[in-house]
């Protein structure tokens, strides 16, 4: 198969799972129109990066170029979209440590779907476990009473006294 119908079957799986979304994101690769065309009959929207070409984009019945459409009414204002699309820095990122330290990929060969399925979803386990021992061992938010204590300080302070302690700092 395709990586993009692998991909819309991933996602009719997970929409038939009862896990619901508003979007789906995806980078420049998978942001073409018969995929674009796919999610949107899932009764999903699109959020993915474009590159901007000569190309025009069918909305709402109109013809666009890239700055015309950034610049047309839609249902998410375009500081929302890009901040929505930033999200994927840390989706990147955790694919890099998923493939270059946990082996997704690489550990396991094998052509059967569910097969894949599995191997993905033990290797996801791992990094969700190491990164919660991690946290729980590096993040000073983890030490519980004690964070919430400085939290509740920092709420308390005034915008003056909190440049001030900055200041003295």
């Amino acid at each position: 198969m395709a990586k993009t119908d692998t991909a819309i079957l991933l996602v009719k799986r997970t929409l038939n799972a009862g896990i619901r979304a508003d979007y789906i994101l995806m980078d420049t690769w998978f942001t073409t129109e018969p995929m674009i065309r796919s999610i949107l009959a899932e009764g999903l929207d699109v959020i993915g990066m474009v590159k901007q070409l000569k190309q025009r984009y069918r909305y709402k019945g109109g013809l666009y170029t890239l700055p015309e459409l950034l610049s047309t009414d839609c249902s998410l204002s375009n500081a929302e979209i890009v901040r929505k699309y930033g999200n994927r820095w840390s989706i990147e990122c955790f694919f890099k440590a998923s493939k270059s330290f946990m082996k997704l990929g690489t550990e396991f060969q094998d052509r059967s779907f569910d097969a894949m399925v599995s191997h993905t979803t033990i290797v996801f386990t791992r990094y969700i476990l190491l990164e919660w021992i991690r946290r729980n061992q590096n993040d000073q938010k983890t030490y519980g009473e004690l964070f919430f204590m400085f939290c509740d300080d920092i709420q308390d302070m005034d915008l003056s006294n909190a440049l001030q302690g900055l200041m003295s700092l």
